[in-house]
């Protein structure tokens, strides 16, 4: 099962999109001996171990996921000029268009996009 679910997170990055994070979580840990414990964490250094009953690795299970969530993108409210196509192409590859219309000053856009790009889209945005 594992292998698969590695697999279908790999093709996700492979045709273009950014690959989703993983965390995997291994519960239960006091049900297990300390012998099975030290190979499952020898064998998955990544993953995060807790017991959901005893409320151990729930704290490092939290902080985890924090790192995980924080924000990697931006809401943009933007007017791209006409002569400046590949910047809407860009919207569009890399960010989640929302709502786009066509004005004489240009094509406005709001999005979600990687701060990155948010970052280069200053000088375009509605005030």
């Amino acid at each position: 099962m594992r292998q698969v679910i590695s697999e279908v997170i790999a093709d996700r990055g492979a045709d273009g999109g950014e690959a989703p994070q993983e965390l995997l979580v291994v519960n239960k840990i006091d049900a297990a001996s300390d012998l099975a414990l030290a190979k499952l964490r020898h064998a998955l250094p990544g993953a995060v171990f807790v017991s959901a009953r005893t409320g151990d690795g729930v704290d490092a299970l939290r902080r985890r996921m924090a790192e995980l969530v924080a924000p990697t993108d931006a809401a943009v409210d933007v007017v791209i000029p006409y002569d400046r196509g590949d910047l809407v192409a860009r919207l569009h590859s890399d960010g989640r268009v929302q709502h786009e219309e066509h004005s004489v000053h240009g094509t406005r856009i709001k999005a979600r996009v990687p701060v990155t790009l948010a970052g280069r889209l200053q000088e375009f945005t509605v005030r």
